[in-house]
């Protein structure tokens, strides 16, 4: 009966890991030149593609400050499966440092791109340039995580109560 309990619970929490209804998203990426970025990714839909209306994390140390849908004409959708970013892209600013703006961008062939503002006089940033990896995964809101421990505390009840009823002896 425990292994059927410990089954049920971990059923639970795969479920409630999925992304279908995640709001909040984990992100990292790093190109050739040793760019590194991390944070999180704040959605205000369900349903893909997803519109980012919020950011927060770092970029080579700097503190991403928020979104900048003009720079490289973002529009800040990510989407799901995948993930991916469209081709205009995501774009957010910086508050300091020697860019203050960055825009990462897929160009249909499975490669993300990064761009940085100010551009050199090619136009591009110095650094822009094919990325070498891009993650997002989806972060389980804490209303999730509630529910999955209210679920998990009523399956340990019922294996507590049934293995109370087993033995008790059977009255005759």
């Amino acid at each position: 009966m425990y292994l059927k309990s410990i089954m049920a619970g971990a059923l639970l929490f795969a479920a409630s890991i999925t992304n279908a209804s995640a709001l909040v998203w984990d992100f990292s990426f790093a190109d050739l030149a040793g760019d590194t970025a991390s944070g999180q990714l704040v959605t205000g839909n369900v349903g893909s593609p997803y519109q980012i209306t919020g950011i927060s994390g770092t970029f080579d140390g700097q503190t991403i400050t928020g979104l900048d849908g003009a720079y490289a004409g973002a529009d800040n959708d990510l989407y799901v499966p995948g993930p991916y970013v469209s081709y205009a892209g995501l774009s957010f600013d910086l508050g300091s440092g020697l860019y203050s703006q960055v825009n990462v961008w897929w160009d249909n062939s499975s490669n993300y791109w990064l761009d940085l503002n100010p551009p050199d006089a090619a136009g591009s940033g110095p650094d822009a340039g094919p990325l070498t990896s891009f993650t997002v995964t989806a972060t389980p809101l804490p209303s999730t995580w509630t529910m999955l421990l209210i679920g998990l505390a009523g399956l340990g009840f019922v294996g507590y109560r049934q293995s109370k009823q087993a033995a008790l002896p059977a009255a005759a």
